[in-house]
């Protein structure tokens, strides 16, 4: 774990694995890995925009033609979009965001201050 680094992201391996795995590549999956870094941080310093979408596809199909699979990164793609939204925490961060949060053991749901523009007013009729 690198010092300040909150969420895990080993998973990543995954997706250079799967294409090793499923279309029986001889390469180590570092060397996929390496690849799709290097094509990414290029993708990434282009003027226009793109969505990561769109940067993915492009660079997923680059690296299966690289190793030379024809076939279509869209499974790549969709396991590249499962591992990196979901997210998890390391076991280590999650005391000290635990500490730096309110919690309903300590207050009660009565004893939450409640914001200024949720509280009733009183009007008195006159």
């Amino acid at each position: 774990m690198r010092t300040g680094t909150l969420l895990r992201n080993e998973q990543l391996t995954l997706v250079p694995r799967c294409i090793i795995a499923d279309h029986g590549l001889p390469a180590p999956a570092d060397d996929v890995l390496r690849l799709w870094v290097d094509l990414y941080c290029d993708a990434i310093q282009r003027p226009h925009f793109r969505t990561l979408r769109e940067i993915q596809g492009d660079i997923l199909q680059r690296v299966l033609r690289h190793f030379g699979v024809d076939a279509d990164a869209t499974p790549c793609i969709e396991l590249y979009f499962q591992i990196t939204t979901r997210i998890e925490l390391y076991p280590k961060s999650l005391t000290p965001c635990a500490r730096s949060r309110p919690s309903a053991r300590r207050t009660g749901p009565a004893e939450r201050a409640v914001p200024a523009c949720q509280r009733p007013t009183s009007r008195s009729a006159t």
